[in-house]
């Protein structure tokens, strides 16, 4: 701090967003995709240092409080999250506002033994709602000469990216599993699941493509739609205001999703139990109405406990297995109250 702060205000970078929760708050760096935990306390102290002076503020604290309080700005700005200023007010808050141009952003398509996709309609009516990112579950190992073939139907699509699960099979090698990752760069991820360990191999070879291509191997095994839906930290989603404004004014997982189960049926997500037609006979487009959308509008505000949750605007979200779709995620594993992660999740 300088020698004289008498008009001095200390404000948060405007990438770095504090999020107040009932029994602590965090600060969210959505530009270094970072996550900072602060005292409720200190959440009030910040966003009163946005209209006060500095001095003004301290002069309301005891001695042994002050000091506190300069501890905490001092580590905010070792941290490079906020700065010192006497024009506050050329500095506001950024736009909580969120916008797609895209009808439909993501979809899921489940696959399994008995599925008969039509690859090339699906793509194609996805294409036409603006999708670009694609999710293939398949609850079985297909093999990669196949996924080959889906995939080269996506030549000169406007479908910018697509995560893979297959299930483990002993024939299945890394080397195999890069050359597709290689070949086709619209792979996101591409995970193994039930595999016999946990592995990951962070793709290096393509240089700098925003860790697109990453190969994971889970031991998690995924044989049906009703494994998803699980929460805990690794699923936190720092990267970017945009996905922090679409999650605190949607829902972080169903906004703008479109889905198809392994039967060709239309869902919000394949763990809902409403259906919208069949991909064979309807088309995509005609169910997009306002019942369809009625679930991308529940956020976490409205969201019985996680509305009090501090991870809030980064955790990922569930709808399925609810018999109130306003209630906490049945595979939730944390608890705001107690500041804990349970140890595993709620079979349902």
């Amino acid at each position: 701090m300088g020698s004289d702060k008498n008009e001095e205000y200390y404000i948060l970078f405007a990438s770095c967003i504090p999020v107040k929760g009932v029994k602590r708050s965090v600060i969210i760096d959505t530009e270094r995709e970072n996550m900072f935990f602060i005292s409720n306390e200190m959440y009030d102290i910040i966003n009163d240092l946005k209209s006060q002076p500095y001095i003004a503020l301290v002069e309301e604290y005891d001695v042994e409080s002050t000091l506190v309080i300069k501890n905490y700005i001092d580590i905010l700005s070792q941290n490079e999250l906020g700065f010192w200023t006497t024009e506050p007010n050329r500095f506001p808050d950024i736009s909580m506002n969120w916008e797609s141009p895209s009808v439909i952003t993501n979809a899921i398509i489940d696959i399994n033994k008995c599925s008969a996709h039509n690859w090339d309609d699906i793509f194609s009516q996805l294409e036409e709602l603006g999708c670009k990112d694609v999710q293939l579950r398949y609850y079985f190992f297909e093999e990669l000469d196949e996924i080959s073939r889906v995939l080269n139907l996506l030549d000169g699509s406007t479908i910018k990216s697509v995560e893979i699960l297959i299930k483990y099979d002993r024939k299945i090698t890394k080397k195999n599993l890069e050359f597709l990752t290689d070949k086709y760069l619209r792979i996101k991820t591409l995970t193994i699941h039930s595999s016999p360990e946990n592995e990951v191999y962070v793709m290096r070879s393509r240089g700098n493509r925003d860790g697109m291509g990453n190969i994971f191997f889970v031991t998690q095994k995924i044989e049906n739609n009703t494994h998803c839906g699980q929460i805990n930290e690794q699923y936190f989603v720092l990267n970017g205001i945009n996905v922090f404004t679409e999650a605190k004014n949607f829902n972080s997982c169903l906004n703008k999703k479109i889905s198809i189960d392994c039967d060709g049926s239309i869902k919000n997500c394949p763990t809902l139990n409403h259906t919208y037609g069949n991909v064979k006979e309807t088309r995509l487009s005609s169910v997009i109405d306002s019942h369809f959308q009625s679930y991308w509008h529940i956020n976490k505000d409205q969201i019985s406990i996680c509305k009090e949750c501090e991870f809030r605007y980064v955790c990922t979200d569930c709808r399925g297995f609810l018999e109130n779709k306003y209630d906490k995620p049945k595979k939730c594993l944390y608890n705001p109250y107690t500041l804990t992660w349970e140890n595993d999740f709620q079979e349902v």
